[in-house]
C-alpha cells in the first residue's frame, strides 16, 4: 500500500511540474502551480523603435541613408513585459564601423511590470560608405539575459536646403550655406541616388524625379526662422520649428512625382505633403510610376486635395520594390473614386502601418471610397493599417476598406477597419479574380453590408483564420464572411478562428459560401448574431461538400422577435450535402438544419437528436452529421466581441471547453494561444 502512495505522490509531482513547465512557455499566463500556493516570476525585455515595433534580439536595424557629420538620434524605448521587475544591468557600444563617437540616454535602469522607459541612442558617422555598430543590453530576463541589436547605415554626403535661410543664387547646398528649393538641391545632384536634408518650413514647388536628379528626402530638421540645426531632427513632432510641408506650384501636379528612377533607392521621410485644391481633373499627392523601383515612403502625414474628379493620395504605376510605411493620409473630399492609397499593376508592394481617414461625410449622389485599391500585380503585403471608412447616405454611393483584384499572393494581415456605411453594397475586405490569400488577424467593425467579399474565378488557395468581424448596420442582406465561386475554379479554403458577431439587419448570415468545391473547411470559429426576420449561421448555396466542423453558431435573442426563419445552417441549391457538419454547438436557433433539397415537410430540423441523424438530414453518409451539441456556451462578455468578450469562461459547459473534436486540428486558438487535447470548441481556447 506505501508502495502505490509513493507512486501516486511521484505521478502528481511529476504531472505538476509539467504543467508548470507548459505554463511557463506562455509568456502571457500567470505563472503557477495547480494548488495556486505560489506564484513564479519573471521580467521580460523588449525594445521598441520609434513606431512602436518590436525589433527583435539577434536582428539588424537599418538605418537607411545616413548624413555625414550629422548628429544622429535614434529614439527607442525598453518595455518590460514580465510581471517582475526588470533590472538593466549593462549597456555596451560594441563593433563599431565609421562611427567612433556613440553614446547612449537611457533614462530608467529598473521598470515595474508592464513599464516602458526612453532609450536613446546618438552617433555621428566619421566617412562615407558602410557603417554600423552593435548594441548589448544585459538585463535580469531569465530567458534573454543578453539582447543584441546591430545598426547598419549607407553615409553620404547630403545637400542641405532651407526655405526660410537658403538662398538657390548664393547658396552651396552646405549645413552652413544652404539652398532654398528642394528643386535646386535635385538639380545640383552629381548622381541619382543622393540625399537632401531639407530644413523645417514650407515648400511650394512642383518636385519631379527623373533620371539623374533622384534622391532621397529627410524632413523635420529644426529651424525656428534664424538658424536650422542640422543635429536636430524631430519627424513626429507637431511643433512649427519641425514641420516641413510640401504643396504644389501647379495646380494640375502632384506635390512629388517619381519616375524611372532605375532601381536607385529613394526614401522621402518627414515631411506633411498637401494635395491640389484646385484642379478640375484627377489629383494625386505622391505619384510613382515608369517602372520605378526600391521606393519608401515612409513617416509622413499626407494630406489629399480637392476635385471634381479622382483624388488619390498615393498612386503606384507599374512598379516594383515599393514601401509605404507609417504614414498618415487624410482624405478631405470624396468624389466618384477616392481612394488613399491606389496600386496599379505592381507588384511586391508593402503597404504598412498607415492611417487613414476622412474629415467629412458628404452627402453627395455617386461618389466613392476606398482606403487601399489594388488592381494587378502580385506578392502584395498590406499590414498593421488602420482604416477610418465614412458614413455615405446618398442614392449610387459605396465605401470598402481594402478593395484587390486581379492580382495573386496578397497578404493581408493586423490591419483595422473601422465605421463606414452606405446604400450600395459594400465590403471592409473585398477580393475579386484574386490568386492566393492569406488574410488573418484583422479586426473589422464596420457598418458595411459585408465583414469579407471573395469573388473566386481562377484556380487559388484562401486562408481565412484569427480575424474579428463586427458587423452593424441596419441594411439587409449583411454577411460576415462572403465566398463566391464565379467560375466553378478548383481552389483550397480554410476558414477557421474567426470571430464574427452579425448585430443587425434583417437578412443576416455569418459564413456563406456559394458554388464552392469540397476543399472547403470551416473550422472553430465563433458566429454570433443577434435575432432579427431571418439568421441563417452558416449560409450554403450549391456547394460541393464543405467541412463544418467544431465551430459556435449562436443566435442572441435580445430583440425579442419570434421567427419562424432561424437556422444554424441554411443549405440551398446544393450539388450534393456537406460531407461532415460534426461537433459544432448551436444555441438559440429554432431550427438546427434547412435543406432546401428535402421534401417540403422535411426541409426544417428543430430537434437536435435528428440533426445528429444522417437520414433526417439527408446526408449520404451515415457518419456525416454527429456529434453536434446545444449549449448555452456562457461568453466572457458578449458585448465586446472586439477585445475577446467571446471566448470561453470557466463557467462554461464543459463538452464545448473541453469538447473539440475535429480532422483537421489547429495548433492556436484566435489570439494564439496553444490549443491542448482536448481542445475548445469555437475561435477561443478556454482558459481553464
Amino acid at each position: 500500500m506505501k508502495r502505490i502512495l509513493i507512486i501516486l505522490i511521484l505521478i502528481l509531482t511529476f504531472v505538476t511540474t509539467c504543467r508548470l513547465v507548459h505554463l511557463f512557455e506562455d509568456e502571457n499566463s500567470v505563472i503557477t502551480t495547480t494548488t495556486q500556493s505560489s506564484t513564479i516570476k519573471r521580467s521580460k525585455i523588449y525594445l521598441i523603435d520609434e513606431t512602436n515595433r518590436i525589433i527583435p534580439s539577434d536582428s539588424t536595424k537599418n538605418l537607411g541613408l545616413i548624413p555625414l557629420g550629422n548628429l544622429i538620434n535614434i529614439n527607442l524605448k525598453i518595455r518590460n513585459g514580465g510581471n517582475d521587475i526588470l533590472k538593466i544591468n549593462n549597456v555596451s557600444i560594441l563593433d563599431k564601423i565609421n562611427c567612433s563617437n556613440v553614446s547612449y540616454n537611457l533614462s530608467k535602469t529598473e521598470l515595474n511590470s508592464y513599464e516602458e522607459t526612453n532609450f536613446t541612442i546618438s552617433t555621428k558617422f566619421d566617412n562615407t560608405g558602410d557603417g554600423s555598430f552593435r548594441i548589448e543590453i544585459l538585463s535580469n530576463d531569465p530567458n534573454m539575459p543578453v539582447f543584441r541589436v546591430k545598426f547598419i547605415g549607407n553615409v553620404v554626403n547630403a545637400i542641405y536646403v532651407s526655405e526660410k535661410t537658403g538662398d538657390d543664387s548664393t547658396g552651396t547646398g552646405t549645413m552652413t550655406s544652404p539652398y532654398k528649393t528642394i528643386t535646386k538641391g535635385l538639380e545640383n545632384l552629381q548622381n541619382a541616388g543622393g540625399l537632401i536634408c531639407v530644413a523645417a518650413g514650407s515648400y511650394t514647388e512642383d518636385i519631379n524625379m527623373y533620371g539623374i536628379h533622384i534622391a532621397s528626402l529627410y524632413g523635420g530638421y529644426y529651424c525656428d526662422g534664424a538658424t536650422v540645426d542640422w543635429n536636430n531632427r524631430n519627424i513626429f513632432s507637431s511643433e512649427p520649428n519641425y514641420i516641413t510641408s510640401i504643396s504644389p506650384a501647379s495646380f494640375y501636379m502632384p506635390p512629388i512625382s517619381i519616375m524611372s528612377n532605375s532601381g536607385v533607392p529613394v526614401d522621402i521621410e518627414g515631411f506633411t505633403i498637401n494635395g491640389s485644391n484646385s484642379s478640375p481633373s484627377e489629383i494625386t499627392t505622391i505619384y510613382i510610376s515608369y517602372n520605378c523601383q526600391n521606393i519608401v515612403i515612409k513617416n509622413n502625414n499626407i494630406s489629399c486635395g480637392d476635385s471634381s474628379g479622382n483624388i488619390y493620395g498615393i498612386k503606384i504605376e507599374s512598379s516594383n520594390f515599393i514601401h509605404i510605411i507609417n504614414n498618415s493620409i487624410t482624405i478631405n473630399k470624396i468624389t466618384t473614386e477616392t481612394c488613399a492609397i491606389y496600386n496599379w499593376n505592381s507588384s511586391d508592394i508593402e503597404i504598412i502601418d498607415n492611417r487613414i481617414q476622412q474629415i467629412t461625410n458628404p452627402n453627395d449622389d455617386n461618389i466613392s471610397f476606398c482606403g487601399i485599391r489594388n488592381n494587378g500585380g502580385n506578392n502584395i503585403s498590406i499590414r498593421n493599417n488602420n482604416i477610418q471608412l465614412p458614413n455615405l447616405s446618398e442614392a449610387g454611393s459605396s465605401v470598402n476598406g481594402i478593395w484587390l483584384e486581379n492580382a495573386s499572393d496578397m497578404f493581408i494581415f493586423n490591419n483595422r477597419i473601422e465605421n463606414g456605411e452606405s446604400p450600395e453594397e459594400s465590403s471592409a475586405i473585398y477580393l475579386n479574380n484574386i490568386t492566393n490569400a492569406q488574410i488573418a488577424d484583422n479586426i473589422i467593425n464596420t457598418k458595411t453590408y459585408i465583414g469579407i467579399d471573395i469573388n473566386i474565378t481562377a484556380n487559388c488557395d484562401f486562408n481565412i483564420r484569427n480575424n474579428t468581424i463586427v458587423l452593424d448596420t441596419a441594411t439587409d442582406d449583411v454577411t460576415g464572411i462572403y465566398i463566391e465561386n464565379i467560375s466553378g475554379s478548383i481552389f483550397n479554403l480554410n476558414c477557421y478562428n474567426n470571430v464574427l458577431y452579425i448585430k443587425n439587419g434583417n437578412n443576416k448570415n455569418g459564413i456563406s459560401p456559394e458554388d464552392t468545391n469540397n476543399n472547403v473547411k470551416i473550422i472553430n470559429n465563433t458566429i454570433v448574431m443577434n435575432n432579427s426576420i431571418f439568421n441563417k449561421g452558416i449560409n450554403l448555396i450549391d456547394n460541393d461538400s464543405p467541412l463544418i466542423e467544431n465551430n459556435i453558431i449562436f443566435l442572441n435573442n435580445i430583440n425579442g422577435i419570434n421567427s419562424d426563419n432561424e437556422f444554424a445552417i441554411y443549405e440551398t441549391a446544393s450539388s450534393s450535402d456537406p460531407e461532415t457538419i460534426l461537433n459544432n454547438d448551436v444555441f438559440g436557433f429554432k431550427y438546427f438544419y434547412y435543406d432546401f433539397d428535402a421534401p417540403i415537410d422535411e426541409r426544417k430540423i428543430a430537434s437536435l437528436n435528428d440533426f445528429n441523424k444522417s437520414e433526417k438530414t439527408n446526408q449520404r453518409g451515415v457518419d456525416t452529421v454527429r456529434d453536434n451539441k446545444s449549449a448555452n456556451p456562457k461568453f466572457f462578455n458578449i458585448n465586446d466581441p472586439i477585445n475577446h468578450g467571446l471566448k470561453l469562461q470557466i463557467s462554461s459547459p464543459q463538452d464545448v471547453k473541453q469538447g473539440g473534436k475535429s480532422q483537421v486540428f489547429l495548433n492556436n486558438d484566435r489570439i494564439y494561444r496553444p490549443r491542448t487535447m482536448p481542445w475548445s470548441i469555437g475561435a477561443y481556447e478556454c482558459d481553464e
